[in-house]
C-alpha cells in the first residue's frame, strides 16, 4: 500500500546573478513541483521557466537540511518539464534536496525542500510446521524488521489453498517484532494445508514463506441412533457416520450385549462403508432382557465407537391362576395375577378353558382388562359334573403367554335316588359288595344337610358332648345293626345300618373323592365306579373353626385310649386344598364321645 505524498513547492522567481562575469543565466525559475514517496524511492516533477535551456540539470538530495551529505542524479528534462526518480532511500526518513542548473559556465540553485518517505511493510519468516495430529498442528514466525512502523498484529495465516493471506483462518499472536509462536485448531484430518507467517503496520501486511503439511489420518466420527422395534429376539437401530477422519470408512454398523459398552468381540452387524446414515437389524437376543447397543466406524487409523444405549427386549408376559373357587354346576369364580408385562404393554388378559388340556383363547376365555396386576373373573356355561382345563392368559406385543394349567370338576346336577328303603333314598355306587349308601344324614332335611351329631354308640342325641356323659365306653363288638347301640337302624330301621370299617374302606378303595359346593354347603363328592354319587357334607369339627371336615362313623370299635377313654373308627376327609386331592382317611380313629354324623347303609 501507499501513501501518495504530496509536496507544493512553490519557487518565487529568483534573480541570479553569476560569480563569473562570462556569461550567468539570465533567468531560471521553478514554476511548480510536485514530490511523491514511497517507502524506498520518490518521484519528483514539475515545470520551469528559463531564459534559456540549461546545459545540465540536477537534483541534490540528503538527510541534512544544508544538504552537506548530498547525493546528486540527473533531472530528465522535457520541454518545459522534468521529472526525476530517486530509489533506495530508506522508510520513514525526511530528505532535503534542492535543484542546481548549469548553463554558459555558471550555475545557480533553488532554495532546499523536504520530503518524507513512507514506512515500509515488516519482514516475517515463517516457522517450519511442528506436533502435526489430526486436527491440530504448531508453527510461528519471526519479525526480523518492522518496516519503520509498530507492527500492530502478527501470526500465521493457513488454507488447503496455496497463498493463504489473513482472510483465510488465522491466529493473531500479539505485536511488535521478535519470534511468536502460533497454535492451529480444527483441522481436517488427513488434509494438506499451507501455512504463511504475517505481520501487519501502517503499510499494510506483509507475509513469510509458506510452509505445506499435512495432517494425520484421524478416527471416523460416528453417532448411534435410537433403538426400535424392540422384540424378544430382535431389534432395528442403526447410526450415522458424519465423519471419515480423512481416510476411507471400510466398515460401519452396531454392536450389542448384556454388558455395557460392547465392542467388535460382541455380536455386530457390517452395514456397508463410507460416511452417512446406515440402518442395522440386530438378532439372536434373549428375551426380557437387558442390552447395550454401539454404532461403530473403521477406517485406517482404526475402529471408533457412538453413544452407549440401553434397552431391553420385550418376551410374553407372566400370568398365572391364584384361585379357583365357587365352582358350581355351571359356573366357577377365578382370580388370576399378571405377574410381569414382558418389557410392553399388556393388551388384554384373562382366563380360557376347555374339556381339552391346554386351553387357548380359541377358546372360551374372558377379556378381564388389561396390563399387570390381579384380576378376578367368572368361568360361565360349563356343564355339570364335567373336568375343565383352565389357564389365565395374557397379551403382549410379542403375542399372548399361559400360565400353569388347573383343572377343576363341575358340580353335577341333583342326583336321582337309585331306590327307597323305609322311605329314605339310597345310591347304588357300583362297589364291589353291592353296598347301598344313603344320600344323606340320619336326622338330614337334604344331601346337603349334615344332620344330627351322636356319640359312638349312642342313638340319641345331646345337647353336649363330653367324655362324662358318654355310655359307650365299654363296648368291644361290632354294633352295625344293634338297634341299641346302631343310630341308623334305631332311627331309621327296616335294614338300615352303620357301615363297618370295612365297608368304610371299600368305599375309599374304590370310589374318587373331590370338593365341591353343592347349593352353597360344602360338600365332598364320593362318585362310585358307576358314575353315581353321594355326598358327605362338612362341618367345622372339634375346635378346629379354619378347616371343614366331612365325617361319619363306623359301626366298628376299637380299644385304643386316649386319656383311658377307647376310640372307634370313622371315615374323616378335611379340604386343606381344594384344588388338590382331598385328604381322606377311612380307617380314622375318633374319640368315642365326641359327636358325629351317622351316614347309613343297607344290603
Amino acid at each position: 500500500m501507499k501513501d501518495a505524498l504530496l509536496f507544493a513547492m512553490l519557487l518565487i522567481c529568483v534573480f541570479f546573478h553569476a560569480c563569473r562575469k562570462d556569461p550567468k543565466p539570465e533567468v531560471f525559475r521553478i514554476a511548480e513541483v510536485e514530490a511523491v514517496a514511497s517507502s524506498e524511492s520518490a518521484e519528483i516533477k514539475g515545470s520551469y521557466v528559463f531564459s534559456s535551456i540549461p546545459d545540465e540539470m540536477k537534483i541534490l538530495y540528503g538527510k541534512k537540511d544544508d544538504i552537506s551529505d548530498a547525493a546528486a542524479s540527473e533531472v530528465e528534462v522535457n520541454g518545459d518539464e522534468f521529472k526525476v526518480i530517486i530509489d533506495n532511500l530508506e522508510s520513514k526518513v525526511n530528505y532535503y534536496y534542492c535543484f542546481e542548473c548549469v548553463a554558459s559556465h555558471s550555475s545557480i540553485r533553488t532554495p532546499t525542500e523536504s520530503f518524507m518517505t513512507l514506512a515500509g511493510k515488516p519482514i516475517v519468516v515463517t516457522n517450519d510446521i511442528s506436533d502435526i495430529s489430526t486436527e491440530t498442528a504448531k508453527g510461528g514466525g519471526s519479525i526480523t524488521d518492522d518496516g519503520g512502523a509498530e507492527v500492530t498484529a502478527r501470526g500465521i495465516c493457513w488454507s488447503v489453498n496455496p497463498n493463504p493471506t489473513t482472510d483465510d483462518y488465522h491466529t493473531t499472536d500479539g505485536s511488535g517484532t521478535g519470534e511468536f509462536a502460533s497454535e492451529m485448531t480444527k483441522l481436517y484430518s488427513n488434509t494438506e494445508y499451507y501455512v504463511r507467517a504475517y505481520a501487519t503496520n501502517e503499510a499494510g501486511t506483509a507475509y513469510g514463506e509458506q510452509k505445506i503439511f499435512t495432517t494425520e489420518v484421524g478416527l471416523p466420527t460416528v453417532m448411534t441412533l435410537e433403538v426400535s422395534a424392540i422384540m424378544d429376539s430382535t431389534a432395528r437401530c442403526g447410526g450415522i457416520v458424519t465423519n471419515n477422519g480423512g481416510s476411507e470408512i471400510t466398515a460401519r454398523g452396531v454392536c450389542w450385549g448384556t454388558v455395557k459398552f460392547p465392542t467388535l468381540s460382541s455380536p455386530h452387524t457390517n452395514d456397508g462403508t463410507g460416511t452417512g446414515e446406515f440402518a442395522s437389524e440386530m438378532s439372536g437376543m434373549r428375551p426380557n432382557t437387558e442390552y447395550y447397543v454401539r454404532a461403530y466406524a473403521t477406517n485406517a487409523a482404526g475402529t471408533i465407537y457412538g453413544d452407549n444405549i440401553k434397552f431391553t427386549t420385550i418376551g410374553f408376559p407372566m400370568v398365572s391362576i391364584v384361585d379357583i373357587s365357587d365352582i358350581r354346576r355351571t359356573s366357577a369364580a377365578v382370580v388370576a395375577y399378571v405377574t410381569y408385562h414382558g418389557g410392553t404393554d399388556v393388551t388384554a388378559r384373562g382366563i380360557c378353558w376347555s374339556v381339552n388340556p391346554n386351553p387357548t383363547t380359541d377358546d372360551y376365555h374372558t377379556t378381564d382388562g388389561k396390563g399387570t396386576g390381579e384380576f378376578s373373573t367368572e368361568m360361565t356355561e360349563l356343564i355339570p359334573n364335567t373336568k375343565y382345563y383352565v389357564r389365565a392368559y395374557a397379551t403382549n406385543e410379542l403375542g399372548t403367554a399361559y400360565g400353569d394349567e388347573e383343572s377343576i370338576i363341575t358340580v353335577p346336577e341333583e342326583q336321582e335316588p337309585t331306590g327307597y328303603i323305609n322311605g329314605y333314598p339310597y345310591v347304588d355306587l357300583g362297589l364291589p359288595s353291592g353296598l347301598k349308601w344313603a344320600m344323606h344324614d340320619v336326622g338330614a332335611s337334604s344331601i346337603t344337610d349334615f344332620g344330627d351329631a351322636y356319640a359312638w354308640g349312642e342313638i340319641e342325641t345331646k345337647s353336649s358332648y363330653t367324655p362324662e356323659n358318654c355310655t359307650s365306653f365299654s363296648i368291644t363288638e361290632d354294633i352295625s345293626g344293634d338297634p341299641r347301640y346302631d343310630a341308623a337302624r334305631a332311627k331309621w330301621s327296616s335294614t338300615w345300618r352303620m357301615p363297618t370299617i370295612d365297608e368304610a374302606i371299600e368305599l375309599g378303595k374304590y370310589c374318587a373323592f373331590r370338593w365341591i359346593i353343592y347349593d352353597g354347603a360344602m360338600c365332598l363328592m364320593v362318585t362310585g365306579p358307576n358314575g353315581n354319587y353321594i355326598f358327605l357334607p362338612a362341618r367345622n369339627y372339634y375346635e378346629i373353626l379354619d378347616v371343614l371336615y366331612a365325617t361319619c362313623w363306623t359301626s366298628t370299635p376299637s380299644m385304643t385310649t386316649y386319656y383311658d377313654h377307647p376310640k372307634a373308627y370313622s371315615i374323616s376327609s378335611h379340604n386343606f386344598n381344594l384344588n388338590n386331592a382331598p385328604y381322606s382317611n377311612f380307617d380314622s380313629l375318633q374319640d368315642r364321645w365326641r359327636g358325629g354324623n351317622i351316614r347309613p347303609v343297607s344290603d
